[in-house]
Parts: structure tokens; C-alpha cells; sequence
């Protein structure tokens, strides 16, 4: 599966059909956050979750991942939107800030 890349020259993104995507830089850490608890609870949460959430350069799915709440179609687009905001925040997107604390995050 090709995956988007980041062209930090004129800061959009290029997606797999050679079509370039302009990132808004109004990004804010709170937004961000709210993407990282998005991608939590899309993979199903876990080590899977925080793996997508806090490091969605290296995230991935194989063969091994059973059901899932969501497509990894839908699981591998919020990865990329994940990648992009890091991009635009300046952060390495193999090693995201911590996602934040889910109280009660038993219940999922």
C-alpha cells in the first residue's frame, strides 16, 4: 500500500496518484491530541493504539491484526492525517509527543 508523502519545499502532502494535498497550518496541540485519541480508538485501542497514536511513522498493519472497529482503509487515512499534523506541529512523526490520559481508559 503506498502511502503519502510530505514535501516540506512548498509544505503539502503528495498522495499516491501524484496529487498535492495543501496542509492548513492552523494545527494546534489540542487538535492533534484529539486526532492521537481518534487513532486510539479506531485500532481498538491497546498497544495497537498507541502504537498509531504516538509513532504513526512506523505503525502499520499485517496479517496478524484480527477485527478491527474500523477499515484499515479508514485506520491507514487517519495514520496519514496523523503523519501531516506532526509535519506541520515540527514533530518526527516516528516519535510523536505522549498521547494524553484517558481517564477511565478501562472502559475501552
Amino acid at each position: 500500500m503506498k502511502t503519502m508523502e510530505y514535501d516540506d519545499r512548498d509544505d503539502t502532502m503528495i498522495a499516491p496518484n501524484g496529487q498535492r494535498v495543501t496542509w492548513h497550518r492552523d494545527m494546534t496541540l489540542e487538535n492533534f491530541q484529539a486526532l492521537q485519541i481518534a487513532a486510539y480508538v479506531m485500532t481498538g485501542g491497546g498497544f495497537l493504539g498507541k502504537l498509531y497514536a504516538e509513532q504513526p511513522g512506523y505503525a502499520y498493519l499485517d496479517s496478524r491484526v484480527g477485527r478491527l472497529p474500523y477499515s484499515k482503509t479508514e485506520i491507514e487515512n487517519v495514520r496519514q492525517v496523523l503523519v501531516a499534523a506532526c509535519h506541520a506541529l515540527g514533530f518526527d512523526p516516528n516519535n510523536a509527543p505522549a498521547m494524553p490520559h484517558l481517564p477511565a481508559s478501562w472502559v475501552w
